[in-house]
């Protein structure tokens, strides 16, 4: 391997570790929150949360009340004529798809004599140890491009000091065996120990960038509540019962 070799490796991983900036870089605000489907329903202690899901209007308005009165009519439907039991709906939060789709998240009481809990959207999230593993916190939040592009990069840096490391180590000991030739191989361990160095200060670059954004970006909208506790269900089955159970993550 000549100087020109060891040179194009070194601009080869600071080109590679480069092109995934721009991903690990985009805005996220426009990530679509976990909540906005059209058959999305969970049952609280005290009320349901459901959305609707409105086309082809361009009236912010009138999307508005067609969304209410639809999340109205499957709770009047669902107690019937019982009217002392069925209540207005609230609106919670909102999202637009790019094709003017409106998502509108909604929440109506089990009972009017309960209280409500207090529900919110929004897209920023807790501290959490994931910021230490390249990509885990940004694929987490619901940014995939952004945290491929932190594993990505870090591999091809780590990759770049495993192979670095190795010319540097091959050259070094070919200087060593063949006189004629020290200084030329001394010089190429020389190169090698550059790119390496390069790498090294790039893969400790983009992990501190990494664990920052982790850790301050927004990301993927989610539902919380009053204390900012993320809102979960996931089925629950035993010998006795079959139902849902209702977490809060933090």
């Amino acid at each position: 391997m000549n100087k020109r070799t060891i040179g194009l490796l070194t601009a080869v991983c600071i080109i590679c570790a480069l092109s995934f900036f721009p991903p690990a870089i985009a805005q996220t605000d426009k990530l679509k929150p976990t909540w906005a489907s059209e058959n999305y329903h969970k049952v609280l202690e005290n009320s349901y949360l459901e959305v609707a899901v409105i086309r082809g209007e361009q009236d912010l308005t009138k999307m508005r009340k067609m969304a209410q009165d639809e999340i109205e009519r499957r709770r009047h439907g669902t107690v019937g004529v019982q009217g002392d039991i069925w209540m207005k709906a609230k609106l919670v939060a909102e999202y637009f798809d790019k094709d003017g789709t409106g998502y509108f998240l909604y929440q109506t009481l089990k009972n009017p004599t309960y209280t409500p809990e207090s529900v919110s959207s929004t897209d920023k999230y807790p501290f959490s140890a994931r910021v230490f593993v390249p990509g885990w916190a940004q694929i987490y939040k619901g940014s995939y491009g952004k945290g491929a592009a932190f594993i990505t990069g870090e591999v091809v840096l780590i990759s770049g000091i495993v192979t670095s490391q190795f010319l540097y180590n091959h050259y070094k000991n070919r200087s060593g065996l063949s006189p004629a030739n020290r200084k030329k191989f001394a010089q190429w361990a020389n190169y090698s120990e550059i790119t390496r160095n390069v790498c090294i200060g790039g893969a400790v670059a983009l992990y501190v960038w990494n664990v920052i954004d982790g850790a301050v970006a927004k990301g993927r909208p989610h539902l919380v509540d009053k204390n900012g506790k993320t809102l979960s269900f996931c089925p629950y089955v035993s010998t006795n019962y079959t139902g849902i159970a209702f977490n809060f993550n933090f």
